[in-house]
């Protein structure tokens, strides 16, 4: 890792630049500029297929491996994106650039709260959901929505079907339609399994109807619980992975920070009892994921109980990873490859089975995609790809992707630039960073 001087902060579409420089240095394809608008598609399938988006919060890659039923379902009948990242990591951001295909810049949604964002900040009138509705498509929404959501706000533009409400595991409200339903602390109100339940059914529902169908799915786990240090996993899975250790990883409680930003540098290292906790934080998400996996079989069942199953893209993702202490750090809203990097995998028409694609791939892909698919006509112009052109190089090549951050406080904001083999970050107050990410064993991907 190299860690540069102090300059200037470079205006956006100057980082964009450095991307293209970057890339042609290790003469490789420059791919789209974001910034135009322009984007590699390819023909919508001539039927159009079903769509059903599986988005869990806080997953990291590494951690589909403690999903076996999802791992027999998806991973080994679909394509898995090994390289896939968040274009801004925190709940917010991530969701905006699902819902649009566009970065931060462009959504405006830097943040989780207002003045850098915030679900207000989004043009809720324009993204994927009103496109696929206008293209005849039946559209459904069950579990988390945005941070800043309450049930009563009611249903926003786009959904036919909205069962949604802010998180949490226990002690919740969802609201069905119009009418609020609210959920205690018994066994059989754990969120996960009513989201699993209510997919199922939602699923029935649709497959009735003569149009195909886009469902999107957001369970809370893996989060903590609010205030808590650890996720809830339904009481069957309590101590499924006890003792089970943090992941195999040299940046976790690194020893020499000081070519990092001088804030992470002056980050102290974490005490054995935060190491623990961490741990212990670590082992209580792969629990919650259980109950996950459940869901996948749920929802796959009743695609195939219905006869949709052969007719539908299957998208499982998270909307960003999380640090398990990795450069001393805990968290999210940061560059760093924990971060910003979240499982990806595709199964259904389009999509091989058991293919691996190296590609560099992001969240803003998805929205082009699932238009391409489906037929729909977006209502803006798109920053990301069509996944399936990654498939036309064998699931090789590279490519420049912009990560962009902004905390509370402004000496936190950041802007980066991302392809399969470096990385440069340059924060608010000059300071930067820039990684070979094959060679620097703490700062190469885990999964």
């Amino acid at each position: 890792m190299v860690h540069g001087g102090k300059r200037e902060a470079a205006p956006r579409r100057v980082v964009w630049w450095l991307a293209v420089a970057l890339l042609a240095l290790e003469g490789l394809p420059v791919g789209v500029d974001p910034a135009s608008g322009a984007s590699l598609g390819v023909e919508a399938a001539p039927e159009r297929p079903n769509v059903v988006v599986i988005m869990t919060d806080d997953q990291t890659p590494e951690m589909l491996d403690a999903m076996p039923k999802t791992k027999e379902l998806l991973v080994e009948r679909g394509t898995t994106f090994r390289d896939s990242v968040v274009v801004n990591p925190l709940c917010c951001p991530s969701h905006a650039a699902f819902l649009t295909g566009r970065s931060s810049r462009s959504t405006r949604v830097y943040n989780n709260t207002p003045p850098l964002g915030g679900m207000f900040a989004l043009d809720q009138g324009n993204t994927l959901p009103v496109w696929l509705q206008a293209a005849g498509y039946s559209t459904g929404k069950i579990g988390k929505a945005m941070l800043g959501y309450a049930p009563a706000m009611g249903t926003p533009p786009g959904w036919d079907s909205w069962e949604a409400n802010g998180g949490g595991y226990y002690d919740y409200t969802l609201i069905d339609g119009r009418q609020l339903v609210s959920y205690g602390s018994a066994p059989e109100d754990y969120s996960t399994d009513v989201l699993a339940t209510r997919s199922a059914s939602t699923i029935e529902r649709f497959a009735g109807d003569q149009r195909p169908f886009f469902l999107m799915i957001n369970p809370f786990a893996p989060h903590y619980a609010t205030g808590s240090p650890t996720a809830t996993p339904a009481p069957r899975h309590i101590g499924a992975f006890a003792g089970a250790p943090l992941p195999a990883d040299p940046a976790i409680n690194e020893a020499d920070v000081s070519d990092k930003s001088p804030q992470v540098a002056a980050t102290s290292r974490l005490s054995a009892t935060a190491l623990e906790t961490t741990r212990a934080g670590y082992q209580s998400q792969l629990e919650s994921l259980l109950a996950v996996d459940d869901l996948v079989e749920r929802v796959v069942s009743a695609l195939d109980a219905t006869g949709e199953l052969d007719h539908t893209v299957i998208v499982f993702t998270s909307d960003n990873g999380l640090l398990h202490g990795q450069h001393r750090l805990r968290g999210k809203n940061v560059p760093y490859e924990p971060a910003i990097r979240v499982p990806l995998v595709v199964r259904g028409p389009g999509f091989p089975a058991g293919a691996v694609v190296d590609t560099p791939v992001a969240n803003i892909d998805l929205a082009p995609t699932i238009v391409a698919l489906t037929g729909a006509t977006a209502g803006l112009p798109a920053e990301g790809i069509d996944l399936r052109t990654t498939l036309l190089s064998g699931g090789q090549g590279d490519r420049a992707l912009l990560i962009e951050g902004a905390m509370s406080g402004t000496a936190g904001c950041f802007d980066a630039i991302r392809t399969s083999t470096r990385k440069y970050i340059r924060f608010a107050d000059g300071s930067e960073e820039l990684y070979d990410l094959r060679a620097d064993p703490t700062s190469s991907p885990a999964w």
